[in-house]
């Protein structure tokens, strides 16, 4: 598959250049200015665990506290950018931008991965893949996510130029083994960045059984997989397994579901803040934690604490179902939907509080729409994602509709969509938009093949017009 990049060198040059020219400015203009590229708590978490292996203290939080809650591959990432230039956040985040160029390029394959012989959809995916606000806003932040879509990237155009599903039209006769081998190695290192790569493993091996090899290659070809993922992780779960003595890949599970599940259910059955909400389930987390330890007449390990903060959630979910389903799929479609450029809204007002304040969904919609700010590049880039995101939605829905008639499509988003829909539903109670980040390269290939089909099509249907008209 990178073969075409060879073919198509040019393109791809002036992609890059592009790419760097708009990156570096954007960086300059909103991410420097008030240091906008230290963002919430997960920026403080990610920096202080990266200090610590640059100190040579090993995996640990800023206050010395061995980390379990955050993955090890994006603060070993910054730890080696410190290595290289100090102690200097803005250089790290120079050189995350440089490697985030790759992503248009990566994008450029993966299109020719699903549609090998449509280099045009290709360079319009790579191009729109340049100019994407959340590309643009996540390579200069100090957070994981697009270290992770490179090597995300890298792990599909090689999972899925390795196979295909058994009802498409084109099989492959030989299973390439390093092929898949190496898919599993960038899966493993996705799932040291992001805790969902494990999940994608699983999906992996279940789309990997209904290819179109006969039983002893998927079988073959499942354990090619895993063994290349499993020796990318396995020293992260032994670790983990070593100091706490379960098998575990992260604790943050525990408190997403209590802070963000638990207490929106809390919030509407107690009609209370969800502030108010989100510190008396803290609260009631660590009475918990405090019985437990007097019980055990020990300190409880992260992973214990992660459990009991799951089990109050579940409780709550199991006693409002209704409730927890709601905000669910109201954040899911929030994940879908939400646009980047509020990010550039909430800057733009000098980080106002009330800024983040529960509001409804039409008030939210309302506001962006209609903005309140005096700067037109905000404005600019507000309207111009807003036109990306009507053309992206409303295109992927049409490939999805066509897909049941046309068997090519149909193949397509069969082996895309579970991986689509995995991304979106771990949001749950949590919706916002850079969780789609990794998964915008399948809506976009799909939506503007649909857009390049119906062009196709109106052309076609023009010039017959012509044509005849020629002839009466």
């Amino acid at each position: 598959m990178f073969y075409k990049i060879k073919n198509n060198i040019y393109f791809c040059i002036f992609l890059f250049l592009i790419s760097m020219l708009i990156r570096g400015l954007f960086f300059l203009e909103f991410l420097v200015k008030d240091e906008n590229f230290f963002v919430c708590t997960d920026s403080a978490e990610y920096q202080g665990i990266a200090l610590n292996i640059f100190h040579g203290n090993g995996i640990k939080n800023h206050n010395d506290v061995l980390n379990f809650r955050r993955l090890p591959g994006y603060p070993i990432f910054l730890s080696l950018c410190y290595k290289i230039f100090d102690i200097k956040i803005k250089k790290a985040l120079w050189l995350q931008i440089i490697l985030s160029l790759f992503i248009p390029i990566l994008v450029f394959c993966l299109s020719l991965t699903f549609f090998p012989l449509n280099i045009f959809l290709a360079k319009i995916v790579s191009v729109w893949a340049t100019f994407h606000i959340g590309f643009l806003l996540h390579s200069g932040m100090i957070q994981s996510d697009s270290i992770f879509v490179i090597f995300f990237l890298l792990f599909l155009i090689l999972f899925f130029s390795s196979f295909n599903l058994f009802f498409c039209k084109e099989g492959f006769l030989f299973l390439s083994k390093r092929r898949i081998f190496c898919a599993g190695i960038f899966l493993g290192i996705s799932s040291l960045i992001r805790p969902v790569g494990h999940y994608c493993m699983i999906i992996s091996l279940l789309l990997f059984l209904f290819s179109n090899f006969d039983f002893f290659q998927k079988l073959k070809g499942t354990i090619i997989l895993f063994s290349g993922w499993f020796v990318i992780v396995f020293w992260w779960i032994l670790r983990n397994f070593l100091l706490t003595g379960f098998l575990f890949f992260h604790t943050l599970p525990g408190i997403h579901f209590l802070i963000y599940s638990a207490a929106y259910i809390d919030m509407e059955v107690n009609k209370c803040s969800y502030s108010d909400s989100k510190r008396k389930l803290i609260k009631k987390w660590n009475c918990e934690i405090l019985k437990k330890q007097d019980k055990y007449g020990r300190k409880l390990t992260d992973i214990e604490s992660c459990y009991l903060a799951e089990n109050i959630s579940f409780d709550y979910i199991k006693k409002n179902i209704s409730i927890f389903l709601k905000h669910s799929f109201l954040h899911m479609f929030k994940t879908c939907v939400w646009p980047y450029s509020l990010t550039l809204l909430f800057w733009d007002s000098g980080r106002d509080s009330s800024y983040y304040k529960i509001m409804s969904f039409f008030d939210r919609v309302k506001r962006f729409l209609f903005p309140t700010t005096s700067s037109w590049k905000v404005l600019f880039i507000i309207y111009f994602e807003l036109l990306f995101l009507l053309l992206l939605n409303f295109g992927f829905i049409g490939f999805v509709i066509v897909s049941f008639f046309n068997k090519e499509f149909f193949c397509v988003l069969s082996k895309v969509f579970p991986f689509m829909f995995l991304f979106i539903f771990v949001t749950l109670a949590y919706g916002i938009a850079r969780l789609r980040l990794s998964i915008e390269p399948f809506q976009a290939i799909l939506a503007f093949k649909f857009w390049v089909l119906i062009l196709k099509r109106f052309f076609k249907s023009e010039i017959s017009n012509e044509k005849y008209i020629k002839l009466k």
